[in-house]
């Protein structure tokens, strides 16, 4: 038997929804050029603070459900973006190179996954760069023995009493 639970929104509610929506894109596009939270790490403090002011102010009218409200703050957010990247580009800080991905690890360090050396060169305050070809590197030597010309990949599994595994298959996984 399943059961269905419906949950009617009212009109401030999606009126919300759609504002928070707007902002969520605003926020990709900015947080795709400068790295995840970043921005508000590298302006001065006088702007951080501002920045932290609004973002208090915005969950504060979201939590209430005033739809005019989050509405207006949404726009203000908006130029807070904007102004949290122009405060950075003063500051002499560049968005992050084009070619990179980024990883938070739990124990608090930051990644920039560069696609090559040239990009790595381009260092960001807070972040490590590392190049794919640093990680296959690290990946082969440390889990991979080799791989020879027929194909067949062969592995040494720490903990077992298998030395090799040999693996014909055109998909070996």
């Amino acid at each position: 038997m399943t059961k269905t639970f419906t949950y009617t929104t009212t009109q401030a509610d999606d009126s919300i929804a759609a504002a928070l929506e707007h902002l969520d894109q605003v926020a990709i596009g900015y947080e795709a050029r400068w790295g995840i939270g970043r921005l508000p790490k590298i302006v001065n403090e006088e702007m951080r603070q501002k920045w932290d002011r609004q973002m208090e102010r915005l969950n504060a009218a979201i939590t209430s459900g005033h739809a005019e409200d989050v509405k207006e703050l949404v726009k203000g957010t908006v130029r807070g973006w904007a102004a949290l990247e122009a405060s950075a580009i003063a500051a002499g800080h560049a968005p992050l190179p084009v070619d990179t991905w980024q990883y938070h690890h739990a124990a608090g360090k930051s990644f920039n996954i560069c696609k090559n050396g040239i990009d790595a060169g381009n260092k960001v305050d807070g972040y490590e760069n590392i190049t794919i070809a640093e990680l296959i590197n690290f990946y082969v030597a440390n889990y991979q023995v080799g791989i020879k010309a027929s194909d067949k990949m062969i592995k040494k599994t720490p903990g077992f009493d298998v030395d090799e595994i040999l693996v014909d298959d055109e998909l070996p996984f």
